[in-house]
């Protein structure tokens, strides 16, 4: 199959069904809302992600585990044709759901509006080409697995809205140098930083300490924490 034309509704195929499928294509004239879980799980052969809406449409479709994201084995997402470098989520979108970019690993820079209050459950999981993330001033919550392994992302700036971060949310950013929690960040999850080998210095701006899971920090060599820097 070289490609998928989606009617709307949800699309479920069953596990490791479609392996040759070799790309993906949103017609601008259909509505998906939802792919159903292990859609496309097995379609190792999928090289490239087509949709033909825009950002705002792609932030609605509700992705029902991994492998409903097509990004999962493609790597590459184009929007209206045109290969995805830079997103800007827009103040129409309240919260960015589960997996919505998933191993996009062209995206090199994320800018999140102050309308959004939440990020899903990795949500960037795999983004290994960020480099620049500014997340607005709305967010409260960072999901699990959020930014996992975005390897080339050397700083992070949390801000004051942010009260907890999921487990394992920065694991594997392993270009990650400093950390600057805003103050109302009051719990951190499970190897939320952990593998972070170059970690230096973690900002805190919070006047108590947020609550600390284990192995929060584990693998961050030498890191300094300097509390209301």
């Amino acid at each position: 199959l070289p490609a998928i034309a989606l009617r709307n509704g949800t699309l479920g195929f069953g596990k490791g069904h479609q392996r040759s499928i070799i790309g993906y294509f949103l017609r601008p004239f259909v509505s998906v809302k939802s792919i159903g879980r292990n859609a496309f799980s097995g379609c190792w052969s999928l090289s490239n992600t087509y949709y033909t809406g825009n950002v705002e449409s792609w932030c609605d479709i509700k992705f029902n585990d991994p492998w409903a994201n097509p990004t999962h084995n493609s790597h590459k997402l184009y929007i209206d044709n045109q290969e995805l470098y830079e997103v800007i989520v827009p103040n129409t979108v309240d919260s960015i759901r589960d997996f919505v970019f998933l191993n996009c690993s062209n995206l090199s820079s994320l800018i999140i509006s102050d309308s959004i209050k939440s990020i899903g459950n990795s949500a960037f999981e795999g983004c290994t080409s960020i480099t620049s993330i500014i997340i607005g001033n709305s967010v409260t919550n960072i999901g699990k697995r959020a930014f996992w392994g975005c390897s080339s992302l050397a700083n992070i700036i949390i801000p004051n809205s942010v009260k907890s971060i999921g487990e394992r949310a920065f694991i594997v950013c392993s270009a990650l140098t400093s950390i600057t929690l805003g103050n109302s960040v009051t719990s951190i999850g499970k190897e939320a930083f952990s593998n972070c080998s170059l970690l230096e210095t973690i900002y805190c701006h919070a006047k108590t300490p947020p609550v600390v899971e284990y192995n929060t920090f584990i693998d961050a060599n030498g890191t300094e924490t300097r509390y209301g820097a």
